[in-house]
């Protein structure tokens, strides 16, 4: 059964449209972004040594940002149209799967996404996920 859309109670207050506190958090949830992880991904895994160039276009680089891992034909195969946040090129047929979403009650849906990424690599016949990763939140919501 579908869930009936529910337009939320508003208060005015100084001018202002106020909702309660329930319908804030929801609201707030949903304006949440897994887009604001990239960035601190993306820096630690410079911080940690890797090189985050797209391997597409650096032959030194290491690191698929979303789509850009369909310049790959064989993880584009292997994938099929999935995109996870970050691949990282362990070596040319080993591959790590980094999934992120944006809060913390998401880690077990990233990590589950990670895992079906890791999976859908691992039926390819040349391809390896080695390591998967599931991070959720970001500095400033907490990140787990």
């Amino acid at each position: 059964m579908a869930k009936k859309f529910q337009q939320p109670t508003q208060k005015t207050i100084n001018g202002q449209t106020a909702l309660n506190k329930g319908q804030a958090k929801r609201a707030s949830k949903k304006l949440d972004s897994e887009y604001q992880s990239y960035t601190y991904i993306k820096n630690e895994l410079k911080d940690l040594g890797w090189n985050v160039g797209n391997p597409n276009r650096d032959v030194n680089g290491q690191l698929y940002t979303q789509r850009e891992y369909t310049g790959n034909p064989e993880l584009a195969s292997a994938l099929g149209g999935k995109i996870p946040e970050y691949i990282v090129k362990l070596k040319e047929d080993a591959f790590w799967v980094i999934e992120a979403k944006p809060t913390h009650d998401d880690i077990d849906i990233a990590f589950e996404e990670a895992k079906e990424y890791g999976w859908r690599t691992n039926q390819h016949k040349f391809l390896r996920a080695i390591l998967v990763s599931g991070i959720a939140g970001t500095m400033l919501i907490g990140t787990s």
